[in-house]
């Protein structure tokens, strides 16, 4: 079974290519990892929000003020509830906000946000 990280790490390593000019705007957001208690609570003051999304471009197109992803694997993935508040905030707030089952997805999506 591929693991969501290998398609995250795959889906960066396409956009880079992709889209040099902006090869450092496509973010993560490190919320699934494991970590200790103390390293979870601390990242928690500092603001860390379950369900946030895992990747974020901060480029505008096409009317959004940018693009966020919840990644999930091709088989298996599921959103949680936390995930699809998120998802349907930010697409109030004017961004495009989706949820991507595999990189390929993910990528059908950046290349639609990029390239119209």
């Amino acid at each position: 079974m591929v693991r969501e990280h290998d398609e995250q790490v795959a889906l960066i390593n396409w956009f880079a290519t992709q889209f040099p000019k902006y090869a450092t705007r496509l973010v993560a957001t490190p919320n699934a990892a494991k970590r200790s208690l103390k390293l979870a609570a601390m990242m928690k003051a500092e603001g860390m929000r379950k369900g946030f999304p895992d990747l974020n471009l901060p480029v505008a197109r096409k009317g959004f003020h940018g693009l966020y992803i919840e990644l999930k694997r091709t088989k298996g993935g599921k959103l949680s509830d936390e995930q699809g508040e998120w998802l349907d905030f930010l697409s109030s707030e004017g961004y495009k906000a989706v949820c991507a089952k595999g990189w390929d997805e993910a990528r059908a999506v950046i290349i639609d946000y990029m390239r119209g």
